[in-house]
């Protein structure tokens, strides 16, 4: 029944490029004797973890000798791998690992260069807080160009401290401590030292890229694909939780191989798997996955000998879905495991997978796309044997085939940009769907994509630094904006990072003075952000970039401190330039007249505001509003400023056209409200009419996002998702007329 896993309803948590031992180091990999010691009083027994994977296990946990209030243990570690370890007190549950705050377990990590001791102090093992009187701060460098790393990760003390910038401060314990500081794609080798708190400086030599070939072959079960977990960034996307990892993506094996762009010295872990990290992975005969790893070298290629993925106790999952399932879907089971579990293709209809572990008993259901949003009709399932033979009836935002939309362009006066928009593509369940998603855009005639980079404000907040010392941020890393613009690129789309900060408004009540000190200080941070960003987009190869500017909510009047953030930004935007050679946009201010440092970007953004939709609206009504906020609105600023404007639509199936709440396709909060006033499909189509329309009319306009664009159909959703409902037809209809437009130009 995975008890370990019931415990935690989050995924894989993982360190990129750690390791553990018994894994398979590439040929030639070497090994150096680590003594890990312990001060952990209070403690009868304690065994030392090398933790791949929360629930399941690669091999027993190491006792430790006890040595009075102390514990010791040595093991052979690969040398180059950047191991994360743990402290596992014997007979304890899970509520009472060790701990740095309630709920926020330590986080250790240790570069293996040579053999060595470890001198650990264990925090609580339990819920109490432990208290932390000192900091340690500092910068993490580039050793050659002196410039700031581009997100490290700093593990101090057993806490993991995020970065985007380079700069981190966290809160410890004052005594001498082990600190590691590596980068989440490899592009710096990492390094281990111990520091007492304070300032310090950390260097790290930039590591050349490698590419590395895996190649698995082996008996699979029928119809499944073999996807690869792993440690290294680029397999897949991952974000900060608390004080770990997080990760439950793949990556599915192409025929021949997978190839991975990493670097030099990176050490990778990995395991094969045809469901998830949590079950259907390759296994031992005890259960255990296989976990593998390797020293990354340019054309390093591994061949890998495929053993069983299917155990005694292994359930198999057959399914029937509905014709009408779109055929660029993603079929899953939800409830047997606490992550997002795919399922692999038979044909048009039917769907399979096999689960290695124990599921009798566990209440299932399946899901389209995405749990919640793609669920069945019908109440959950429980798992009664070893082969369960399911139909799917209906889905439940989809009652039969979605009826054929009225989708024609008129003829295209000028052809502007068609941008799809996905929701906050950052989240894991994007880098299932991230390859079909970009086909179908493709195959939609749009000219590219917006991929958004979504953090926590309080990561730029200065004064005080609030959570510093507690990341939590959804954002797109570095790895995984390069291969969402390595997707789109092959599909000749070009890509736009929409850079975006969240939850500044929850700021606003701490006290604090927003006078000029405050601002130079935000302008600081802000600077850190943009130009940390535009490194980003330039390595990626980002086609455009928007430059982050104040959030709502941070009002200002004073003119003197108006001009310091006019002028701030002007000069973040000539920082940026000396970064990033794409194309730079700028949201535009309209309540801000002070404000012009936008004309030193390149594109101004501008979103369509709230249209509420009267009963009896008819086109007309809504193509007259449309163009009349263009008329007055953009086109004296595009008059004025001499920059062409790109506009982003968001026509929401609630409450009326371009205003509402938008809520999950589930059932929520604002469930009676949206039934008492739904906005149909036709309704929303008629908005997007409206706007691609009068952008038709208009040379200035430069592009339109068609957002959101989700991750499956659901026609009768009442969000603003256009996806299976008439709107995804017409936009298609004037991408394919804007792709012929431009390509008899």
């Amino acid at each position: 029944m995975r008890p370990a896993l019931a415990l935690l309803a989050l995924a894989l948590l993982v360190l990129p490029g750690c390791t553990r031992p018994e894994t398979a180091p590439s040929p030639g990999a070497s090994t150096a004797s680590i003594t890990f010691r312990v001060h952990a009083p209070g403690v009868s027994a304690l065994q030392l973890a090398f933790p791949f994977q929360w629930g399941a296990s690669a091999r027993p946990n190491v006792d430790m000798q006890r040595k009075g209030d102390s514990f010791e243990a040595a093991v052979a570690l690969p040398v180059g791998a950047l191991v994360r370890y743990a402290y596992a007190p014997v007979g304890l549950d899970y509520d009472h690992r060790e701990q740095v705050q309630p709920g926020r377990e330590a986080s250790r990590a240790l570069v293996v260069a040579r053999d060595q001791t470890v001198e650990d102090e264990a925090w609580a093992f339990g819920p109490d807080a432990t208290p932390r009187s000192a900091r340690l701060s500092g910068r993490v460098l580039d050793n050659a160009t002196g410039e700031p790393v581009l997100e490290p990760i700093v593990v101090a003390d057993g806490i993991l401290a995020s970065t985007l910038n380079g700069t981190f401060d966290v809160a410890v314990r004052d005594r001498a401590m082990l600190v590691t500081v590596y980068t989440l794609d490899g592009s710096h080798r990492a390094r281990s030292l111990v520091v007492r708190p304070g300032e310090m400086e950390v260097r790290l030599d930039a590591a050349p890229l490698a590419r590395v070939r895996l190649v698995a072959t082996g008996p699979t079960p029928p119809h499944h694909e073999v996807r690869v977990f792993g440690t290294a960034a680029q397999i897949g996307p991952r974000f900060l939780y608390q004080n770990r990892f997080i990760e439950e993506n793949f990556q599915t094996m192409p025929p021949g191989g997978l190839d991975l762009d990493l670097h030099e010295g990176q050490w990778v872990d990995y395991l094969y798997s045809v469901g998830n990290v949590a079950t259907s992975y390759e296994r031992r005969e005890d259960g255990s996955p296989v976990v593998r790893g390797f020293v990354a070298h340019d054309g390093l290629v591994l061949r890998d000998a495929l053993g069983s993925f299917v155990g005694d106790r292994a359930t198999w999952f057959n399914v029937t879905v509905p014709a009408y399932t779109s055929p660029t879907e993603v079929v899953g089971i939800k409830g047997t495991t606490v992550q997002y579990l795919p399922m692999h293709r038979v044909n048009a209809t039917s769907w399979t997978l096999v689960e290695s572990g124990d599921a009798k008993g566990l209440a299932y259901r399946y899901y389209k796309g995405v749990p919640d949003a793609g669920d069945e009709a019908k109440a959950d399932r429980v798992v009664a044997g070893p082969a369960m033979e399911d139909v799917v009836a209906a889905w439940k935002q989809q009652d039969g085939p979605i009826p054929a939309a009225n989708a024609a362009a008129p003829p295209i006066q000028h052809a502007f940009d068609l941008w799809a928009y996905p929701p906050d593509l950052y989240g894991t369940m994007h880098a299932v769907h991230l390859p079909e998603l970009f086909d179908r855009y493709a195959a939609e005639g749009y000219h590219g994509v917006v991929v958004n980079q979504v953090m926590g404000y309080a990561a730029i907040d200065p004064l005080p630094r609030i959570q510093r010392d507690d990341p939590m941020t959804l954002y797109l890393p570095t790895s995984e904006a390069m291969r969402a613009a390595k997707l789109a690129h092959a599909r000749n789309l070009s890509i736009y990072e929409y850079t975006q900060m969240v939850g500044g408004e929850a700021l606003l009540p701490h006290p604090r003075a927003f006078n000029a000190t405050w601002w130079a200080a935000w302008l600081e941070e802000n600077e850190r952000f943009n130009v940390e960003q535009a490194r980003l987009a330039q390595a990626a190869g980002m086609d455009q970039l928007l430059v982050h500017g104040r959030e709502p909510g941070f009002d200002v009047t004073d003119p003197a401190i108006l001009a310091q953030i006019n002028g701030g930004m002007r000069h973040i935007i000539a920082q940026m330039r000396q970064q990033y050679r794409g194309t730079l946009v700028a949201v535009y201010d309209p309540f801000t007249p002070a404000f012009d440092y936008w004309k030193d970007t390149d594109v101004i953004a501008q979103s369509a505001p709230a249209y509420n939709l009267s009963a009896n609206a008819t086109q007309a009504d809504v193509d007259a509003w449309a163009a009349g906020f263009l008329d007055s609105r953009l086109a004296p600023l595009n008059a004025t400023l001499g920059k062409p404007i790109e506009l982003q639509v968001s026509a929401q199936s609630v409450q009326g056209a371009l205003s509402g709440v938008i809520v999950p396709e589930s059932e929520g909060a604002n469930t009676e409200v949206n039934h008492a006033k739904p906005w149909s499909g036709e309704e929303q189509r008629m908005a997007f009419e409206a706007f691609l329309k009068a952008a038709n009319a208009r040379p200035w306009i430069r592009g339109v996002y068609v957002r959101s664009f989700g991750l499956t159909d659901v026609p009768l959703a009442r969000d603003d998702d256009v996806r299976g409902k008439p709107a995804e037809a017409y936009a298609a209809a004037w991408g394919h007329a804007l792709a012929a437009a431009r390509g008899s130009a």
